[in-house]
């Protein structure tokens, strides 16, 4: 893994649109359901029927540990107007431990190349993205979740969803509802395509988006192996399965699709993403809770939630590396890479970037376009370690920084002699590194620091 400095930065991202969440406790109780699907359209309204049951198979797994209260609305009996689809939401009375889940299958769409406000295309009128999280948010519980499959294209001569022809397969599912609905909190949005783009449907299997998010519910979508399921796992694989799915699809299109600028790569987006909270607990225990060794180590007891992810799980050979990373309190992070052969190396801050310090709420994909650098993914194949630290005092993120060099080889000058020695030399230096930087994080107030780890596999 190296760096490369360049002046314009062109970084692409793929991010997911449309989901809103808050969380309850396990033990807590309702889930405020409303599903509306555009299913009197004569393209894609058979496409959400399926749409339609594949959500109501969903909510049902839910409620095996949840109470459920759903409202469906149809375009077929005319309840899919934008005043009823926000009044629902404005009479919504929760428990501050409820859930609410809003779902939405049809047409939509963006004002203009230049105006990209996008919408949902109901009955009577369209009813604006930003004016349904601006309700959603008044709404007070824990989780809230809002989760649009259509599309975010602007206007055309013909911009109606086309539907897709040949189907594709399913996966198998596990039970992850208490990860996903008990031990998350804030707000995911979420859509199935980004601006400027279609949404795809197949008329026998359901949205591309919307069978791939469900499909991704699954025991290989916990990306870092830690047995937790989390929302951002969850938006990774279903932005490959859905990318995948448009591919498949794709040769069988017209040709007036091929041609139409709009028709490209189907990429959700995230507007926003809930934080897991299953290792922090409402109560803290006195004794410092914390594990020993720089990768295995652990704080269960910070006042800050750190929160790491590759923006995929899956590389190849000089692949660049984009992360996402989020912080709900001012401090100063420093990343650090494990390669295959376990190279030790700290990527950020490095000598074209000194600047570590970011601000509480934060939310950026790394590195930024304003970054001066680039992460390009060198080998040896395997599987790559990235750690996350993150502290509140300067004094102590400088000390964290001073422990390894910030540029050319992450040991330094190895002793001479043979290659075995070298090698030798090379691991009690890194060994002494980490563990030196361990030793600086168990020195202060466990309250003022945090980690997070994640894991990429590079293939050729």
């Amino acid at each position: 893994m190296f760096f490369r400095k360049f002046w314009l930065i062109t970084t692409v991202v793929f991010v997911l649109c449309g989901l809103i969440l808050s969380t309850p406790h396990v033990e807590a109780q309702t889930v405020h359901a409303l599903v509306v699907v555009m299913n009197a359209d004569d393209k894609i309204g058979k496409g959400m029927e399926v749409n339609l049951d594949k959500i109501n198979e969903f909510l049902d797994e839910v409620g095996n540990q949840y109470l459920i209260r759903p409202t469906i609305f149809r375009s077929t009996a005319r309840q899919t107007t934008p005043d009823a689809v926000l009044q629902w939401i404005r009479n919504l009375r929760p428990a501050a431990d409820d859930v609410v889940f809003f779902y939405y299958g049809g047409h939509g769409g963006m004002v203009s190349k230049t105006d990209q406000r996008t919408y949902l295309y109901l009955t009577d009128g369209i009813l604006y993205r930003d004016k349904i999280e601006e309700v959603m948010q008044n709404v007070s519980c824990r989780l809230k979740l809002i989760i649009t499959d259509c599309c975010s294209s602007y206007p055309s001569s013909d911009s109606a969803d086309p539907a897709s022809l040949t189907n594709y397969g399913t996966v198998e599912q596990r039970n992850h509802i208490t990860d996903l609905f008990g031990k998350h909190e804030g707000l995911l949005h979420v859509n199935g395509t980004t601006e400027g783009s279609y949404g795809w449907v197949n008329l026998n299997r359901g949205g591309f988006f919307t069978t791939s998010l469900l499909q991704s519910i699954h025991p290989r979508t916990d990306g870092n192996r830690d047995g937790f399921l989390e929302w951002h796992e969850i938006l990774q694989v279903t932005e490959a399965v859905t990318q995948e799915t448009f591919n498949s699809h794709y040769p069988s299109f017209t040709d007036e699709y091929k041609r139409d600028p709009q028709t490209k790569l189907q990429t959700p987006k995230v507007y926003s993403t809930p934080i897991p909270v299953h290792w922090y607990p409402r109560d803290r225990p006195d004794d410092r809770d914390i594990a020993s060794g720089l990768w295995e180590l652990e704080n269960r007891v910070s006042d800050i939630r750190l929160f790491l992810r590759p923006t995929k799980q899956d590389y190849r050979l000089t692949d660049y590396l984009t992360i996402r990373l989020e912080a709900d309190r001012d401090c100063y992070i420093t990343l650090f890479n494990w390669e295959a052969d376990g190279t030790f190396k700290q990527l950020f801050p490095n000598k074209f970037d000194t600047d570590n310090f970011i601000r509480a709420g934060s939310s950026i994909n790394f590195p930024t376009r304003d970054s001066n650098f680039d992460i390009r993914l060198s080998g040896p194949e395997g599987i790559e370690r990235l750690k996350l630290v993150a502290v509140r005092s300067k004094t102590v993120s400088d000390r964290i920084n001073s422990v390894l060099p910030r540029e050319g080889d992450a040991f330094g000058n190895a002793p001479a002699g043979d290659g075995q020695n070298k090698r030798m030399a090379d691991i009690e230096k890194r060994v002494s590194r980490e563990d030196k930087i361990a030793e600086i994080l168990q020195d202060i107030d466990p309250r003022d620091w945090a980690i997070d780890n994640a894991t990429i596999d590079l293939r050729r």
